[in-house]
This record gives structure tokens, sequence and C-alpha cells, in this order.
């Protein structure tokens, strides 16, 4: 059995580090919520042939966090409707968690 990590995470996680003592314990949730095992009957030490197996090999050999796609990270903003998209002066895109009430939800639930 091989015990791997994989995990996609929105960035609004990432308004969750108010200072550094939370920014560690946010990073060491999030890695913490990555590994699983693996019982197979082959490893994936190679690029598999398999489409889906090949997807799967991705974002395991990726390592974490991976962040979820601008696509993904709107459809869950429209939907659960808690976070804000922001553009910055260098045109990187965040999607922020707004209220403290949700930040302090998201965290609790992280453990």
């Amino acid at each position: 059995m091989e015990q791997l990590k994989a995990g996609y995470f929105t960035n609004g996680i990432n308004s969750l580090k108010t200072n550094e003592a939370i920014s560690a314990k946010v990073d060491a949730l999030t890695k913490g919520l990555c590994y699983f095992d693996l019982d197979s009957s082959f490893g994936i030490t190679k690029v598999p042939v398999d489409p889906a197996i090949a997807v799967i090999y991705n974002m395991v050999s990726r390592g974490t966090p991976a962040y979820a796609s601008q696509c993904v990270e709107g459809i869950l903003s429209n939907t659960i409707g808690k976070t804000l998209k922001r553009i910055d002066t260098d045109g990187n895109i965040t999607h922020e968690i707004q209220k403290d009430d949700v930040k302090e939800a998201v965290f609790k639930a992280l453990h």
C-alpha cells in the first residue's frame, strides 16, 4: 500500500492566513488533509496510458496544495456566495472569503 498526497484548494483558503501563527496552522491542516492510501495491483510510478488514470496521476505527482482553476473558483463563488473576486494590479485573480464568521467556520471545518 502506498501513501500519497493530492489536493485542490480554493485560493480563498489564503484569506484565512491573517498572521504567521494562523498561516502555519492553515498550511499544516491543508497539508495533512491531502494524504491518502492507495491499495492497487499497480503503482503510480509511470505516466499511465489510460486518460482517466493519467489525470489522477497528474494530480498526485503535482503535490499540494494545487489551486482550483478560475472556472471552478467562479462556480464556487457564484454557488456558495461567500467569496469576492479581486484582481490586483499585476493581474492576479483571487477569491477571498469576506466575512470573519465564514473564515472561522472554514478554519474549524479543516479540523
